[in-house]
């Protein structure tokens, strides 16, 4: 069974540490966020840095890019993967491959489930569409990461239902497990190669 944490850190907590730590674990993206006119947007690129120095004790400059722009490092034998959404940014980290998403309810988003969802994802909206459309969409953002395919996976083609409901699934012979959850007015879910545990949010400040 393979480890799993998902870790938070809120807009407001990262608007406490001084520009002097930016300097110090990162550079360079501190001058990306500053072009940003939405304090929001500059704060989410902020929160992955402190997330990355926090929890892994990574900087800025070991950290590198797969070509679906997922975060890695030779520094660590640890997976891990990064995404915001209002108020938050999350970091998810394991032992093996792994994705996270992270969405704030919003029902303005269900219309894409019918370009995006299988049949049998559909069916399951009929009982609280908000909430459910935002597991089955987080999963799929969740799994594609974890797999390293991005968008190319086509979203219509996989049903995730399984994943939320932590039975078997099964992607290009590899075997992998998923959770979701409901945080406050925030969907997050998590898929990891192999089989992973009871995953607990941990709020970082």
């Amino acid at each position: 069974m393979s480890e799993a944490a998902v870790y938070l850190l809120s807009n407001d907590a990262v608007k406490k540490y001084p520009e002097e730590y930016f300097l110090k674990v990162c550079p360079s993206a501190l001058k990306v966020a500053d072009r940003y006119r939405k304090e929001s947007d500059k704060l989410h690129i902020m929160a992955k840095y402190v997330l990355f120095d926090t929890v892994l004790g990574l900087k800025e400059s070991d950290i590198k890019t797969e070509i679906h722009g997922k975060p890695y490092s030779d520094k660590t034998d640890k997976h891990f993967s990064v995404s915001h959404s209002g108020d938050y940014t999350i970091l998810a980290v394991s032992d093996g491959n792994i994705g996270a998403d992270i969405e704030k309810i919003n029902e303005n988003r269900i219309k894409v489930s019918e370009y995006a969802f299988t049949e049998n994802e559909k069916n399951i909206l009929k009982e609280n569409p908000a909430e459910n459309f935002f597991k089955i969409w987080t999963m799929k953002e969740s799994l594609s990461k974890a797999v390293g395919s991005g968008l190319g996976m086509g979203y219509k083609n996989v049903d995730v239902i399984p994943l939320i409901e932590n039975r078997e699934f099964k992607y290009k012979g590899k075997e992998y497990s998923g959770e979701s959850m409901v945080v406050s007015d925030y969907v997050i879910s998590v898929c990891c190669e192999g089989i992973i545990g009871k995953i607990k949010p941990v709020y970082i400040e």
